[in-house]
């Protein structure tokens, strides 16, 4: 079970992760030095207690990501699964964001499942997701249209992960069709966090959709519509920020969070 601190603290982390992709790993930005090991040893040190001997196993995921061979790759699968499953208490953020990272790295289609459960770390793994096609869409459609989970069950990065589908036109019509539905969902019943709300209708404007787009316009001009979608627990500032994003996304504004160069259509 993830704690909210915990997922507040690990959102901010991969936040900064996915702005660090670009350059480099977390452990090449801090300019540490990968120890090189065989790809056989490194699929028994991801289990190892020692954090020196795990952390150069990952380094190594991380450089041939793909290319790994697939014992190493289900290894570091697993291991990123044992360190989510921890109990609340054991929970170590920077830990799984650096699994989840190398994860990531993989591109293996072995592990959407846990990477779907993992977006609430931030938009790197949703855009991780997005390179997998359409493969996810059941997943993340299952997990956006459950009106219990809200952003802290990785909701605004699963709405996140659907616009990036969207934009690089992966989806065919029955899967647009069923994006369309979770999002009108999301934009006609009381939702509890205004980054669910802003999420959602940064995916109705790259749908383009026009009812979708209509009940955007009515949640920029008219705060009585704002003020039902966001329900009864909204605070002022957070009706003044959904109108905010509405009218951003409909004079052309980027939707947050925005795609690393390179990680559109056709993107590596």
């Amino acid at each position: 079970m993830i704690t909210r601190i915990g997922v507040e603290t690990a959102w901010a982390g991969g936040l900064l992760i996915g702005l660090a992709l670009s350059v480099g790993s977390p452990q090449a930005i801090l300019g540490q030095t990968a120890t090189r090991m065989t790809e056989a040893e490194a699929v028994v040190k991801l289990d190892s207690g020692d954090a020196s001997e795990r952390d150069a196993a990952m380094r190594l995921v991380s450089e041939l990501g793909p290319h790994a061979v697939r014992e190493l790759r289900m290894a570091m699968i697993r291991a990123a699964r044992a360190e989510l499953d921890r109990p609340a208490s054991e929970q170590r953020g920077e830990v799984a964001l650096d699994y989840l990272f190398a994860v990531a790295k993989l591109r293996d289609a072995r592990a959407v499942p846990l990477l779907v459960e993992s977006l609430v770390y931030g938009p790197f793994v949703a855009e991780a997701l997005a390179g997998f096609g359409d493969l996810p869409l059941p997943l993340i459609l299952d997990l956006v249209s459950n009106p219990e989970k809200t952003v802290f069950d990785g909701v605004a990065e699963g709405l996140a992960t659907l616009r990036y589908m969207v934009e690089d036109g992966t989806l065919g019509p029955d899967g647009l069709a069923e994006v369309t539905v979770a999002v009108r969902q999301r934009l006609t019943t009381p939702q509890r966090w205004p980054s669910d709300i802003n999420a959602a209708m940064g995916t109705a404007v790259a749908l383009g959709d026009p009812a979708l787009l209509r009940i955007v316009e009515r949640i920029a001009s008219d705060s009585v519509a704002a003020r039902g979608i966001l329900g009864s627990s909204g605070e002022p500032s957070d009706l003044r920020r959904i109108q905010t994003e509405a009218q951003r996304l409909l004079d052309g504004g980027t939707p947050y969070p925005r795609r690393r160069p390179g990680k559109g259509a056709g993107g590596g």
